[in-house]
């Protein structure tokens, strides 16, 4: 067995020994989760499920050919490995049998709850056998070890540890630096007091692999869907745009609208700068921008003065999922930056978890708030550590603008530097207008001449007209840049009309005059673009407004029902290939379409012809965005899946105009009102992208999201009509068994809660008295707390609770449902 596969199975076989043996010592108490709570159950499950992830490594490590063509020493590594698989086997049952058949018990440790299904003799001998397993591991580890390192010269004992120093594996790290360590020590498996220094080494290699474990853990809870969405979809800056920020000297036209960016990042003056702008000035860009510049780590180590770096940022967007306008997403996605650059700030930073971990695998609840704040406290109160936080979009956040504010503040200590963005809204200047700062209108006209002249330098016809009328070309794009008035998403849709223009043969007059017409407001221009197109066409424009409204609006209650998170607000804008479904006019095309997944040459096509169309009716209000940045309509993605990239507002300002109470009671109008059906238009397109979507039956996870969009629909269209849509729901099923015949109706667990908490039903029962001993009696049936059939609290849920298991008789597939439903107190 080579080397560094003995140590790899060494150090699995310890560690599932060692975590076997904490969670059935006697002296170990119950722990508390981080928030405070204490959750019998959840400690049993957690110390079950991370023996079943131990169990998991054990059985890949140490994998070899012939056991007879071992050495003796690994023969009995592979015979401990087979002990400890037998050991855990008996543990991992003991506990399973405890989570059963104790519901309702208060235990004090594992151990007492092992005792419940054990007895003490049972306990003991597996406590003893793991003891055994632990002694023997050492000695034969070291055996196999030593002989490798006998057979190196320590020209190649130093060689493996200068190549290994380099490599990412850290087992490849803790390998060398055993193997270099029995060398140096000489360490011999027939001395005990060598055994004893080695097994010290073991032990701290197992915590350093617990430790490892623990940290990828921590970052997937922090991790949620969409964390980047924002960041990537925010455009690069433009070739040669923005470079003043980084310049020492303040140009003559900016004195009064700039305090030096680069002086607040070299010096210890204050800690917040604050970049302030109107809407679609170019905030967002600017601050990606700098963000990723080189130059920005340089001038910051003149504050740092040798003190290691960190840096961590986020782009609040209230667009997106509510995760990504909260206070908990910012701080999720803040912690994630921070651990992910310097894995030792979590012993700092989440003590309570780390004990848990090693104490029964626990720590793995979600977050909240007063966790965060209180890991972000204590993070940035380590002076070892200088830290730059970027927050882009104050003015995005979801809650009171005092609350992000403060939040800002109290962050600001000695040796940490916040760049904030937002709005020019008075609660923002009050807080900062004593810290540097500048407005970025008043700084872009440079940078807008630029982005206009070389967008129209690549246009051939533009060439030409600038060689036979180079006055009046240089004219038109001074008076852009000056309309613009700091505005870049201004210039962006007058660039995008000139060009069209310049496309149809348009003489500069022409574009003068095409110019002379669009406002410098920017709410106008989108009025003035909107009222251009044709009549139809404008009606199929709102027609998609309406749509992107209804499926950003449509509850996520089953699709958070299957993730577990209820913050969760995956696919909060639609695809291509959604949209294309959701065009159709009959909204029940799909109950009858074949379960054929597309080609994807033929998803392509489809998407392609959603892309025109939306083009040719919304004129650059909305725009692709892909899993990876975004690009504008009039461009084709080169990506093979991109009927699954996204749609959505240029611009949240866009939104906003669109949006807002006055025209869209306009778009309301035009598209008919409430004879346009969005909710009942995405319930068929979520059905057909169950059936027809190209990995319909091949993506588990894509399918079940596309099946819980189903049933959200589903409750959506009863809630406003009170028919249950028994029909709806059965073809959803349908699907479902046709591509996966073999499925027990899982997909559907946890659903009922969420069909029953919002009274999917409302059906007459019997008289009160009738009601409530049926319900009460239906109550009891599924074993929880006694209910007081005189508490009218008691007496609602329940009734909704039978209101709902009445009614589900009408679909088949809730019938067939294998566990009881959750009344709504669990």
């Amino acid at each position: 067995m080579e080397s560094i596969a003995a140590l790899g199975l060494a150090s699995n076989i310890v560690q599932i020994v060692d975590f076997s043996s904490r969670i059935i010592s006697r002296g170990h108490e119950l722990y508390k989760s981080a928030n405070g709570r204490t959750e019998e159950h959840d400690i049993l499950d957690s110390a079950a499920s991370n023996l079943s992830e131990l169990h998991k490594d054990l059985q890949v490590s140490g994998s070899t050919g012939n056991p007879r063509k071992l050495r003796a020493s690994d023969r009995q590594l592979l015979e401990l490995k087979l002990q400890s698989q037998k050991v855990v086997a008996e543990l991992s049952a003991a506990l399973a049998k405890a989570r059963v058949s104790g519901p309702h018990q208060k235990w004090q440790s594992v151990y007492q709850a092992l005792k419940s299904v054990s007895t003490d003799k049972d306990i003991s001998n597996l406590a003893n056998q793991l003891d055994d397993i632990r002694k023997q591991v050492d000695t034969a580890i070291l055996v196999s070890l030593r002989r490798t390192v006998d057979k190196l010269s320590h020209s190649q004992s130093a060689c493996i540890g200068d190549s290994s120093s380099h490599a990412h594996a850290e087992a490849n790290q803790r390998h060398v630096e055993v193997l270099n360590a029995i060398r140096e020590n000489n360490w011999q498996a027939s001395s005990r007091r060598d055994i004893t220094a080695f097994s010290a080494m073991l032990d701290s290699h197992t915590t350093a692999a617990i430790r490892t474990r623990f940290q990828k853990m921590i970052l997937s809870r922090l991790y949620f869907p969409h964390m980047v969405d924002r960041a990537d979809s925010i455009p690069e800056a433009q070739a040669e745009t923005f470079k003043w920020l980084f310049e020492d000297g303040v140009q003559e036209n900016k004195e009064e609208h700039q305090a030096s960016f680069s002086e607040w990042l070299r010096k210890n003056d204050s800690n917040v700068y604050w970049i302030a702008g109107k809407p679609g000035s170019g905030k967002s860009t600017l601050m990606k921008y700098l963000y990723h510049h080189t130059r920005l780590d340089e001038m910051l180590r003149g504050w740092t003065r040798g003190n290691r770096l960190v840096k961590a940022g986020f782009y609040l967007w209230n667009s997106g999922s509510a995760m990504q306008m909260s206070r908990l997403g910012m701080l999720q996605a803040l912690l994630y930056a921070c651990f992910s650059a310097d894995y030792g700030l979590l012993d700092t930073a989440l003590p309570e978890r780390w004990e848990q971990h090693v104490a029964f695998g626990g720590g793995q609840e979600s977050f909240d708030w007063p966790e965060l704040r209180r890991a972000f406290d204590r993070i940035i109160s380590d002076r070892s550590r200088q830290y730059f936080f970027l927050i882009d979009g104050l003015d995005e956040f979801g809650g009171e603008s005092r609350e992000i504010i403060d939040f800002v503040m109290a962050a600001s200590q000695p040796n940490v530097k916040l760049c904030v963005a937002s709005r020019p809204w008075i609660a923002f200047e009050d807080a900062f207008q004593q810290r540097p700062s500048l407005r970025l209108e008043h700084l872009t006209w440079q940078d807008i001449s630029i982005y206009v002249t070389e967008h129209f330098r690549k246009n051939d016809q533009y060439r030409l007209l600038l060689e036979s009328e180079p006055d009046a070309a240089k004219s038109l794009t001074l008076e852009i840049v000056d309309k613009a008035s700091g505005v870049f998403l201004w210039v962006y849709l007058v660039v995008q009309s000139l060009l069209e223009g310049l496309s149809n043969a348009d003489r500069m007059s022409d574009l003068q005059a095409r110019l002379d017409a669009l406002p410098s407001d920017l709410e106008d221009l989108f009025n003035v673009i909107l009222n251009h197109l044709e009549p139809e066409y404008f009606t199929q424009a709102c027609e998609s407004f309406r749509l992107l409204r209804a499926y950003r609006e449509l509850p996520l209650h089953a699709f958070r029902a299957k993730s577990g998170n209820p913050e969760d607000g995956a696919f909060e804008h639609p695809t291509l290939l959604g949209l294309f479904y959701a065009d159709h006019v009959d909204t029940g095309s799909s109950l009858d379409a074949p379960c054929t997944p597309l080609t994807v040459k033929e998803a392509l096509g489809k998407a392609e012809q959603m892309r025109r169309r939306l083009n040719a009716r919304c004129r650059g209000l909305l725009e692709l965005r892909s899993l990876f940045g975004h690009y504008d309509l009039d461009r084709k993605a080169k990506r093979r899946d991109r009927y699954d990239h996204t749609i959505s507002y240029l611009h949240r300002t866009a939104r906003d105009f669109v949006e807002s109470r006055v025209y869209w009671e306009h778009v309301l109008q035009t598209t008919g009102n409430d004879s346009f059906q969005a909710d009942e238009r995405w319930a068929n397109a979520n059905l057909w992208l169950q059936k027809t979507h190209p990995s319909a039956n091949a993506d588990a996870q894509r399918c079940q999201a596309f099946r819980a969009r189903c049933v959200d629909s589903a409750i959506t269209i009863q809630n406003k009509n009170g028919v249950v849509q028994s029909t709806y729901l059965d073809e959803v099923l349908n699907v479902h068994q046709t591509y996966d015949p073999e499925a027990k109706h899982h997909i559907f667990y946890g659903f009922e809660r969420v069909l029953a908490q919002y009274a999917i039903v409302a059906i007459s029962l019997l008289n009160p008295e009738d009601q409530k001993a049926v319900a009460t009696s239906f109550a009891q049936e599924l074993g929880h707390r006694p209910v007081d059939a005189n508490n009218r609290g008691d007496m609602e849920k329940l009734q909704k609770c039978l209101q709902y298991y009445k009614a589900s008789q009408r679909s088949r597939w809730l019938h067939r449902l294998k566990r009881p439903i959750v009344p709504l107190y669990k």
